[in-house]
């Protein structure tokens, strides 16, 4: 039920169909129509028990919400659309937790609940726990120069995440829309943050940066040869052929929206290359 954290300081019985309907609409925005069917669904099953149970009185606040229409649940950008996104996004914490998904494929959850202890700056990658990850399965992730660059060098008191000061996806992704249309003259056909995984992961097929299961590799899927009891997942598998796929899709993608690197984060980056070799094995002091 984490979908309706916003309502869980609510009680039962004050929560209201305007409510639920709002949050629905605000999880549209964060996650797509599925995920907002299947939150509602979720909620429904839980009121109508405690009903039945007496717990609360009244009606089911989601009686008369219907499902939304379904369009698939993925949708890929055009080149020309994550030009518009990635100039809009800008650089305050939203815009940076934006161009990261765009630049790794990762999770929204992932990069928007980043910790600095989860970063190896001097290796270049990000290094998700079990407990961070859809699959429950220890995830590294090469970064590029242009994700570099984003994340800066490490505080020298770090908080405990990296983005801690954004408001909400919800206000965040409504903003960023504000600015697409403002710059474009109209909106976007409706998008998602999950939208930039798919994206991704076609770019990189359509493009051959990577192998299929690679690519799988890169945003922690575990399917095809990967899967059963032959494909035992290993965390590093073919980490330095993700490393050199993530480093040809920055490159592409910092190319197509005209942002090149400014000195100021080349020289950020550079810091990093000769820890680099470290990571041929892929294996080696990876903490």
């Amino acid at each position: 039920m984490r979908s309706w954290k916003p309502l869980h300081s609510r009680g039962c019985n004050e929560i209201t169909r305007q409510m639920v309907r709002d949050r629905r609409n605000e999880i549209v925005s964060e996650s797509g129509a599925v995920s907002a069917n299947r939150a509602l669904a979720a909620l429904s099953g839980l009121c109508g028990w405690a009903i039945e149970q007496e717990y609360i009185s009244g009606t089911n606040p989601t009686s008369d919400i219907k499902p939304l229409h379904q369009n698939g649940r993925d949708r890929v950008l055009s080149e020309e659309e994550l030009v518009e996104v990635w100039l809009a996004a800008g650089d305050d914490e939203f815009g940076r937790i934006v161009k990261l998904l765009m630049l790794t494929g990762q999770r929204r959850m992932e990069i928007g609940g980043l910790e600095w202890a989860e970063i190896r700056l001097q290796r270049a990658l990000i290094d998700l726990p079990e407990l961070r990850t859809k699959n429950h399965k220890r995830h590294l992730v090469p970064l590029c120069e242009p994700a570099l660059a984003l994340l800066g060098e490490l505080p020298e008191k770090p908080p405990r995440h990296v983005f801690g000061n954004f408001v909400s996806w919800s206000r965040g992704k409504a903003d960023l829309d504000k600015r697409i249309a403002k710059r474009r003259g109209a909106p976007l056909e409706p998008w998602t943050p999950h939208d930039l995984r798919p994206t991704f992961v076609t770019g990189m097929n359509e493009l051959g940066f990577a192998e299929p299961h690679v690519i799988e590799a890169i945003v922690n899927h575990i399917s095809g040869h990967k899967s059963g009891v032959a494909g035992k997942y290993d965390h590093a598998q073919y980490l330095e052929q993700r490393r050199e796929a993530l480093d040809k899709w920055g490159r592409y993608l910092t190319g197509l929206v005209g942002c090149p690197l400014s000195t100021q984060q080349r020289n950020t980056t550079e810091k990093f290359d000769g820890n680099r070799g470290e990571l041929a094995s892929g294996t080696r002091n990876l903490r």
